[in-house]
């Protein structure tokens, strides 16, 4: 699915024009592997949710949360991913 918003392009690849935000500990990875990684394919990525924020990547127990993260991208209709 392509990105909801328009934003600046951070580099060419899969993911540019997309903002993304992490939420929970992954399972053989860090965060900051994870935003490398996602950097790598010209993503910018947040620690925070806000109008600019595309996509988040998660966990499926940190989903299953009560969070203001998940709140905040539900009533802004961002699209929550998985990480298996």
């Amino acid at each position: 699915m392509p990105p909801k918003k328009s934003t600046t392009t951070t580099g060419a690849g899969a993911l540019a024009n997309c903002t993304i935000a992490l939420s929970g500990q992954f399972p053989g990875f860090t965060q900051a592997i994870l935003k490398k990684q996602a950097e790598e394919l010209g993503a910018k990525v947040t620690a925070t949710v806000t109008n600019a924020t595309t996509h988040i990547v998660a966990t499926k127990s940190d989903y299953l949360t009560t969070s203001s993260k998940f709140a905040k991208a539900k009533d802004l209709g961002i699209p929550i991913v998985a990480l298996p």
